[in-house]
């Protein structure tokens, strides 16, 4: 005898079940019920019973739906850094922070680092997840990561060929980046985070590399690139709008400085206040703690730091021998410095790392095409870094302050200078004996 499934019975028992009702042998409350419940199962069993041609099409019901999550999804994301761009114009890393906070409403976990002036990468800006994850497994922060992307191979790919890159591996990225040690401490990070795939894009403006940002979320394809492509040229056009915007206005606040400084060099004061006045202005200007001017003793020997603000009056009129510390390195090298820790250089002077001097920039004071000292900035504070801007101010101070001195000289050795300094516009300086000029 044939055996019978559900499906093949389930009409059967249906039918069976009304004429019983017609008949009367079961109350007709109870006989809608089976015949509920039997045709529910019988739906449900015909619902779970997958045809090739049904499994077809919901594979490509769920691709549809998928593309039209990812469009949906970066038309928002393109939509939301414009409207950052727009709302922040003032400040690069507000900017970037908006980006990464807006973007992650719209589960896209992002990351941007910029290249710096040594040609590395640096990590500006980080989802907060990333960010926690690291810190919970690392103990340290991944914002300001710097490496060189060229040892990368993915990185130096998207670098040199200008295109972004789709991986779903970012161990092979991990073992190229860390030590043993820091990797396996990143691979519990990696556990936490998920296997998701990520795409990696440059940012560029007319060929010029400002950095790359990476987007990661569960549902990326690489079908998305053209999707990512869109908007880091979004972002990228936004940032170096913003950037030369920036620059604009630097150069408004040097130049307006640089009027101020010209007024005081010019004043009929004493040369010492004409100095105090101009560390005065800088402080304000790059937020430094403290600044000093060191010239050339006659001997060409050493050097002696005359003028001194912010520092201890203990360091002023020590000789320093040629070839000691940062000073004659500028002064040798005849170029500006920018140091971060200067406690941790070997060539740091005791009495200064005493002093409390952390970061450091200096320029060399030249007059008549010959050098005759060093000028330089100090922060006495850990989390006082100087900026490649400040440094640019440092440089035009010190053209100012080599003017300074040198007409001062002028004036002292030659008396016959006066009418001469005064038909050129420069008002000479009140002199005093033991002022900086004496020896120089």
């Amino acid at each position: 005898m044939a055996s019978w499934g559900l499906r093949e019975a389930a009409p059967i028992m249906a039918c069976f079940l009304w004429i019983k009702t017609i008949r009367g042998s079961c109350p007709a409350q109870t006989c809608d019920d089976l015949h509920s419940r039997t045709s529910a199962k019988k739906n449900s069993v015909l619902h779970f019973i997958p045809t090739k041609e049904s499994s077809q099409n919901m594979v490509q019901l769920k691709k549809t739906k998928s593309k039209s999550h990812s469009k949906s999804t970066w038309a928002d994301a393109m939509r939301t850094a414009v409207a950052v761009a727009r709302k922040i114009n003032t400040s690069e890393e507000d900017f970037l922070q908006g980006v990464i906070e807006e973007l992650q409403p719209l589960k896209l976990r992002a990351m941007i680092m910029l290249i710096d002036e040594d040609g590395q990468l640096n990590v500006k800006m980080a989802h907060s997840r990333l960010e926690k994850v690291v810190r919970r497994t690392t103990g340290q922060t991944i914002i300001g990561f710097r490496f060189d992307p060229h040892q990368v191979d993915l990185f130096h790919q998207v670098l040199i060929e200008q295109q972004p890159v789709f991986t779903e591996d970012r161990v092979e990225i991990l073992e190229q980046l860390l030590n043993e040690q820091d990797l396996s401490l990143m691979m519990k990070g990696v556990k936490l985070l998920g296997e998701e795939p990520v795409i990696f894009a440059p940012l560029a403006v007319s060929g010029r590399l400002l950095g790359v940002m990476n987007v990661t979320a569960e549902w990326l394809t690489r079908e998305d690139i053209p999707w990512m492509t869109s908007l880091t040229d979004h972002i990228a056009i936004s940032l170096d709008h913003l950037r030369n915007t920036n620059e604009m206005r630097k150069a408004l606040a040097r130049e307006q400085l640089g009027v101020q400084m010209a007024g005081i060099a010019t004043s009929s004061r004493d040369i010492s206040e004409v100095f105090e006045q101009i560390f005065h202005l800088l402080a304000n200007a790059t937020g430094a703690d403290a600044g000093a001017i060191g010239l050339i003793d006659p001997s060409g020997k050493s050097l002696r730091f005359h003028y001194l603000y912010g520092l201890p009056s203990t360091l002023k009129d020590i000789p320093i021998p040629r070839g000691e510390g940062l000073t004659w390195q500028l002064i040798e090298e005849q170029r500006p410095i920018l140091i971060v820790n200067y406690e941790m250089r070997p060539d740091a002077l005791p009495s200064w790392v005493e002093a409390g001097v952390h970061a450091v920039i200096g320029a060399p004071l030249v007059a008549s095409d010959e050098v005759i000292g060093g000028i330089g900035l100090f922060s006495l504070r850990e989390d006082k870094q100087f900026t490649r801007e400040d440094l640019k101010i440092a440089i035009d101070v010190s053209r100012v302050a080599a003017g300074v001195i040198h007409n001062a000289h002028l004036y002292q050795k030659r008396p016959g200078m006066r009418k001469k300094l005064k038909l050129c516009g420069v008002v000479p300086l009140r002199y005093r004996p033991r002022s900086i000029i004496r020896r120089y």
